[in-house]
């Protein structure tokens, strides 16, 4: 799962904006997702480059939380057993 919401280069007009060269500011997705379906559910944090870590997010009935700020990734491994 992929959580984004805008991104964008720090102090840097978007029109001058060179690949590479600055650093960029992205806003942190925060929200409650409950999917309804069968079996346990583990979601796992992804790194940047998409691996997994050793860091889980609790679920409990099918919910539970992201928060970009505290997890400090855009995406998310869900795997259900």
């Amino acid at each position: 799962m992929s959580r984004i919401a805008r991104v964008v280069a720090a102090g840097v007009p978007h029109h001058i904006t060179q690949r590479g060269k600055v650093p960029i500011v992205i806003e942190p997705v925060r929200a409650r997702i409950t999917l309804h379906r069968q079996g346990k559910a583990t979601v796992y944090l992804l790194d940047h480059d998409g691996r997994r870590t050793d860091r889980r997010l609790p679920v409990q009935g099918g919910s539970f939380a992201i928060d970009g700020a505290r997890d400090k990734t855009m995406c998310d491994d869900m795997v259900y057993e």
